[in-house]
């Protein structure tokens, strides 16, 4: 994060304008949050809340269309620059643009430049407000209002003295308000976090400023922290490279992902930190998003990933609060340590993170303890049957109470209205891939002991999974309660096991029919939880009818582990031009594609939680020098310098096992693929460089792969 004392970043919880954290010290609770709102007064009003809210689970673009909700995206963003952007599009076109740009200095220092661009046939009045409100109190405390308008305002908040000042534009006023103005604040249904209407607020009001057709303006705005009233000299603007083509959709998710991360307290100590979360509506943390934010998040800085799996919920520190805390218990973190040490390589990374995701582990697989008693069945379930997936049919057949979501039809919930518990398949593949995981973290690490108890706990877990989960008659795997015995209504969460290499021979054939089911879980865009021939689909609902990242990224990897490379190509490509297909369009990072409306994006316009794998995915297929494998292997690899050779050694310590390979070399060239012990094979890269192929290994020995033209 840089300088430790008076920072600035894109930290807040909740806003929807473009915003800007400014922290005294690092580590303390105190910090200012200041909230830029756009009101376009002509030709049309249109302004946008100050704070993100929820828009229901299947609205997407056409939510733009009211004039209260003009779309705000988070924009380039480059942290080493200390540099990050928002973009304000008032029309449904990019016919005007304006971008509001911060960079920051030294000693307390924010300049904003707000670049306003209006190429549209009519002439356009913007008008700029600021909101300003402490973090950690709802009141303004030591609130002194002493220049309020004009070019140079001036201001005391929480003991800081502050400047704020303008060469091009004028301010109105300053005065202060409550978060109850319902053009700005809406109200907010989440009501696990309500955003406090009572909150005081210091709205700082710009004089309109008129924008004419054909044209651009530049308006700059330093906000001064100011220290013993010494002047502070203005910041310096980096040249900042814009992504654009079809590398735009995932340098925007991950512009994203660093918008989306928001100082607050740590699980894990009693100091502030910076953590992520899925999206500034919820604005708060749930450990399974943050876990495939990570995934995203490692393909484009190392450093940022490591950060994040440090401040993942410790059950040492937090005891079965962890379990309450964090949203779904579902830690896909060690999903995400073991890709960043494959990525890398690095020993070191592996072993610092060793005994947290032990612990991470061990409480998802024995829930409600946080370590597995003898007697534990090897089956995992979980609070309130939290599985992710909020509208999975089953889950909703076992919960207490009928909630029909968007659905014109609600779904059955079970006769006695009670709550059931029960045993789950995706949860418990989950958990022998990451028994799996930590077992090779094991081996690598030189802990015997761990290797042989992870060993057990994968054995009894996957003969439980397919003695008591497996469905003959529908050939698949499925939920279990004990007053129903396995329920009828399965989902894509029912081919998990293939994620965890836990499927017999015999059975494979049948889940892979499932995945690829048009008529079932295979779309046109993708892979859906719930079949579309179930009767329990429906096409109104939040993941119920719809596509969503994670479960495109577990299939993927599935197929990895297994040698299917053709369908692992498959499957990300669909995702990526689902992807790319929705940001041209709108460029909104959506939380989720609905099937019965042409694949368009929906519920929230920027997310990052879940769909952060969808550069996992890009990277994989397209980045040069990107090299992807199954889990259940160890390998040592270096690409040539200029992308156009590969030489690795593959070894599976444990298992004769086929997996899948990837490579991205040079784009559409001629290679010849060399196996230890096989034939020489010769293949061509796609356009994009990319070579996919499978290798043998035999438990316990080693085999040296290599690419060359």
């Amino acid at each position: 994060m840089g300088e430790k004392v008076n920072m600035w970043g894109s930290l807040s919880s909740h806003a929807y304008g473009a915003d800007a954290v400014f922290i005294p010290e690092y580590g303390k609770p105190e910090g200012i949050e200041f909230i830029l709102v756009l009101t376009q007064g002509y030709p049309c009003f249109k302004t946008h809340p100050a704070l993100d809210i929820w828009q229901g689970y299947t609205r997407g673009r056409e939510r733009f269309d009211s004039n209260r909700n003009m779309r705000v995206l988070a924009w380039n963003s480059d942290p080493d620059k200390n540099y990050w952007s928002f973009l304000y599009l008032p029309d449904n076109d990019d016919a005007c643009r304006i971008t509001a740009e911060f960079v920051t200095a030294e000693n307390g220092r924010l300049d904003l430049r707000l670049r306003m661009e209006n190429y549209s046939e009519d002439a356009r009045e913007w008008q700029w407000d600021i909101y300003a409100a402490p973090i950690h109190t709802d009141d303004l405390p030591g609130l002194e209002l002493k220049e309020n308008a004009g070019s140079d305002l001036l201001f005391s908040l929480c003991g800081l003295n502050w400047k704020i000042t303008s060469p091009e534009m004028r301010f109105k006023n300053m005065k202060v308000v409550d978060s109850g103005f319902w053009v700005n604040f809406p109200a907010n249904v989440d009501a696990e976090t309500p955003l406090e209407a009572a909150k005081q607020r210091l709205k700082i009001v710009s004089e309109p400023v008129t924008v004419f057709a054909g044209e651009s303006r530049i308006v700059s705005v330093a906000l001064n922290c100011v220290s013993n009233n010494k002047s502070i000299p203005r910041s310096f603007w980096p040249e900042i490279e814009m992504a654009s083509g079809q590398e735009l959709p995932y340098a925007h998710q991950w512009w994203e992902i660093l918008h989306n991360r928001h100082y607050v307290r740590s699980f894990n100590s009693d100091a502030m930190t910076c953590r992520f979360f899925p999206a500034h509506q919820w604005g708060r943390f749930y450990i399974w998003d943050a876990g495939m934010t990570i995934l995203g998040a490692l393909e484009e800085s190392i450093l940022l990933a490591e950060e994040q799996l440090a401040e993942m919920p410790d059950p040492a520190v937090m005891k079965e609060d962890v379990f309450s805390d964090v949203g779904s218990f579902i830690p896909t973190c060690i999903l995400a340590w073991w890709e960043l040490y494959c990525l890398t390589g690095d020993k070191e990374t592996l072993s610092r993170h060793y005994d947290h995701m032990k612990r991470l582990f061990l409480a998802f697989y024995a829930w409600p303890d946080l370590v597995p008693s003898p007697d534990h069945n090897g089956l995992v379930k979980t609070r309130d049957y939290r599985n992710g997936i909020d509208d999975h049919p089953a889950r909703v057949y076992c919960g207490e109470r009928i909630f029909a979501w968007d659905y014109k039809q609600t779904l059955p919930v079970n006769p006695d209205r009670r709550f059931r518990q029960a045993h789950q398949p995706g949860l418990t593949s989950l958990a022998v891939r990451y028994a799996g995981i930590l077992r090779l973290a094991a081996y690598v690490l030189g802990k015997d002991q761990d290797m042989d108890y992870m060993k057990a706990l994968i054995e009894k877990s996957e003969r439980s999974l397919n003695e008591d989960l497996w469905s003959e008659e529908h050939g698949i795997y499925v939920w279990r309660t004990e007053e129903d015995g396995r329920l009828p209504m399965y989902g894509l969460d029912g081919c998990y096991p293939m994620l965890s290499n836990s499927v017999p021979p015999e059975r494979l054939k049948r889940i892979t029919d499932h995945v690829f089911n048009p008529e079932g879980m295979w779309t046109k865009y993708g892979l859906t939880v719930v079949p579309q021939n179930s009767p329990y689909y429906r096409d109104k609902g939040y993941w119920n009818g719809a596509v969503w990242v994670p479960p495109q990224w577990f299939m993927w990897k599935a197929f990895y582990n297994h040698g299917y490379m053709d369908k692992a190509e498959i499957i990300a490509d669909r995702l990526l031009d689902l992807w790319e297909k929705n940001h041209a369009e709108d460029l909104c990072c959506w939380e989720k594609f609905d099937i019965g409306s042409d694949g368009r994006g929906a519920g929230n316009s920027r997310f990052s939680g879940l769909s952060a794998p969808v550069i996992s995915l890009a990277r994989a297929r397209r980045r040069p020098g990107r090299v992807q494998f199954g889990h259940d292997v160890l390998a040592r690899y270096e690409v040539g310098d200029n992308q156009n050779s590969f030489a690795g050694v593959f070894h599976s310590p444990f298992d004769n096992r086929e997996t899948g390979i990837s490579v991205v070399l040079q784009p559409l060239t001629d290679y010849r693929l060399c196996r230890e012990g096989s034939e020489d094979v010769r293949l061509r890269s796609d356009q994009w460089g990319y070579l996919g192929f499978t290798v043998n290994l035999i438990a316990g020995e080693s085999v040296k792969v290599s690419v060359k033209p």
